[in-house]
C-alpha cells in the first residue's frame, strides 16, 4: 500500500476512495487574478484620439519585447459620435505590423497601469498610441469590427503575442467624417506559465 502524507510535519495523510481518486482541497482562479497579485497584470489605454477624416488610421501599438506571453483578455473601445460622417466605424485589428507612423513617431499610451498598485514592476513591451492618419505597414488583418458610435464597447480576445509578436488596432471612421473620438484599452497580463 502506498501512502501520501503531508510534507509539514502534521502526520496528516491523504484519502484514496474504493475508485482509486485522491481527495483534495483546491482553490480554482483566474490567472489573471494570479498575474495581478505577482505584479504581471497591465492596462492600457490610449487616452482619446480625435480622427479628422474618413481615412483609416492606427490608434494602439503594442510590441512584446519581453520573455514572456502576453496575454490579452479584452480590447475595449469608448467611441463618441462622428461629426459629419454616415456609415459605420470599423475597427482593424493587425498583428505583426513591421512599421508606419504609429511604430516611428512612438508616442507611448496615456495609461499603463500595472493592476497590483503595490507593485513598481513595467511591463515588458513597447506599446503606442496613433493619431489622425497615422499609418502600419506589413503585417496580417486579423479582425475587423464594427465600432457603436456613442458606446463602450468590450469584447474577449485571448490572443496571445510571443516575444517579439505585434498587435495593431486601427480605425477606418464612416465617409464624410470631421471629427471622431474614441479610446481604446487592452486588459492583459504576463503568462505565468512559462
Amino acid at each position: 500500500m502506498y501512502v501520501i502524507s503531508d510534507g509539514t510535519g502534521t502526520g496528516s495523510q491523504s484519502k484514496v476512495d474504493a475508485g482509486n481518486r485522491l481527495h483534495v482541497y483546491s482553490i480554482s482562479q483566474d490567472l489573471i487574478f494570479e498575474a495581478a497579485r505577482n505584479g504581471e497584470a497591465y492596462n492600457l489605454a490610449t487616452g482619446n484620439i480625435t480622427v479628422t477624416s474618413s481615412n483609416p488610421s492606427q490608434i494602439l501599438y503594442l510590441k512584446n519585447t519581453g520573455t514572456q506571453d502576453i496575454i490579452l483578455t479584452e480590447l475595449t473601445t469608448s467611441a463618441g459620435s462622428s461629426t459629419g460622417g454616415t456609415g459605420v466605424v470599423t475597427g482593424l485589428v493587425y498583428k505583426n505590423i513591421t512599421g508606419g507612423t504609429i511604430v516611428s513617431n512612438a508616442n507611448d499610451v496615456d495609461g499603463n497601469t500595472n493592476l497590483n498598485f503595490g507593485s513598481s514592476k513595467e511591463l515588458p513591451a513597447d506599446a503606442y498610441k496613433g493619431a489622425e492618419g497615422a499609418t502600419q505597414t506589413g503585417g496580417t488583418l486579423a479582425s475587423a469590427i464594427n465600432i457603436p458610435e456613442n458606446t463602450t464597447f468590450t469584447t474577449n480576445t485571448n490572443l496571445f503575442l510571443p516575444k517579439d509578436t505585434s498587435i495593431s488596432f486601427g480605425v477606418i471612421p464612416p465617409s464624410g467624417n470631421t471629427s471622431f473620438t474614441l479610446n481604446v484599452a487592452l486588459l492583459l497580463y504576463l503568462d505565468p506559465i512559462v
